[in-house]
């Protein structure tokens, strides 16, 4: 599927995206483990946080996932590590209060991501461009976005 037919798929109507797992929510933290070190690696970690996110949300307070897992942490690392890699084809804006990172035509969102010495740094440069928000949740279709990105990075294949 290329990330056009992924888009169409996003915007479906009539399309019932399926739920996510403690199991996929499980895979999708250990897939925070990955290196970034190009933008498929990069979509794949952000479509994992993008589940995560989605997870954290609908999952029962009690779970021990829930309790656990430091969703806001992981977020900051995986920022960072773009930033240190340069990665020219994934944009990225930090805010305090918004971050949007856009790879492809994907554009990840993340309220309140607390500031690092790398973060505030980035957010005083030139490199920190505005990003509007594209107007479309992705985390109700985090499933099929998360899968989508692990078969791209798993072919290895560079979208244009």
């Amino acid at each position: 599927m290329t990330h056009e037919q992924l888009l169409q798929l996003i915007h479906s109507d009539d399309v019932d995206f399926p739920p996510v797992t403690e199991e996929l929510a499980l895979r999708a933290y250990i897939a925070l483990l990955s290196r970034i070190d190009n933008r498929v690696d990069a979509l794949y970690v952000f479509a994992c946080l993008n589940l995560l996110n989605a997870y954290v949300k609908q999952a029962p307070k009690e779970s021990e996932f829930s309790k656990r897992y430091q969703f806001k942490r992981h977020v900051v690392t995986c920022l960072e590590e773009v930033i240190r890699k340069r990665l020219s084809d994934v944009a990225l804006y930090y805010s305090p209060d918004v971050t949007y990172v856009k790879i492809l035509a994907l554009q990840f969102s993340f309220h309140h991501v607390a500031p690092s010495r790398l973060l505030t740094s980035y957010a005083a440069s030139p490199h920190n461009t505005l990003q509007e928000w594209s107007g479309i949740r992705l985390q109700p279709s985090a499933v099929v976005i998360m899968e989508w990105a692990g078969q791209l990075r798993a072919s290895r294949s560079f979208p244009k």
